[in-house]
C-alpha cells in the first residue's frame, strides 16, 4: 500500500510502502522498540475518536493525524521518546521518521490517500 498526497491537479507519491496497525495489539505496539523506522505505520481506527499516543521505547518520529476523509488535521514534528501526547480526535494516524513530514511538505489541510 502506498501513500499519496492529493494536490490540485496531481497526486504525489509520498511513500511506496507502509505498515498497517489496524487492531488493538498493533495499536499498542506501534513503533515501540524500533531502532529506526523503515516504513511509516498507518493506524486505522474504527471511527473518529480521541486518541492519545505515548513515545516510550522508540526513536524520534513525526505524527500525522487525519480525519475520516484522510485530511491532515494536525502534525507533531520530531516527537522525542518519553512523552504522553494529548488526545486528538482522528480516524487515522501516520507515524513516520522524524523530519519526514517537513521533508515531504505535508501540512494541515492536505488530503492523504492510501
Amino acid at each position: 500500500m502506498k501513500v499519496t498526497k492529493s494536490s490540485k491537479a496531481k497526486k504525489i507519491v509520498l511513500w511506496k510502502e507502509l505498515e498497517l496497525a489496524d487492531n488493538l495489539i498493533a495499536h499498542m505496539k506501534g513503533i515501540m522498540f524500533r531502532k529506526k523506522i523503515d516504513k511509516p505505520v498507518l493506524f486505522i481506527f474504527s471511527k473518529e475518536q480521541p486518541v492519545s499516543i505515548h513515545s516510550f521505547f522508540c526513536v524520534p518520529f513525526d505524527i500525522i493525524y487525519m480525519d475520516r476523509f484522510g485530511k491532515v488535521i494536525d502534525i507533531l514534528h520530531q516527537v522525542q521518546p518519553g512523552n504522553v501526547l494529548p488526545n486528538v480526535k482522528c480516524k487515522y494516524i501516520l507515524e513516520c521518521r522524524s523530519g519526514d513530514a517537513r521533508k515531504k511538505k505535508i501540512k494541515k489541510g492536505d488530503k492523504l490517500i492510501f
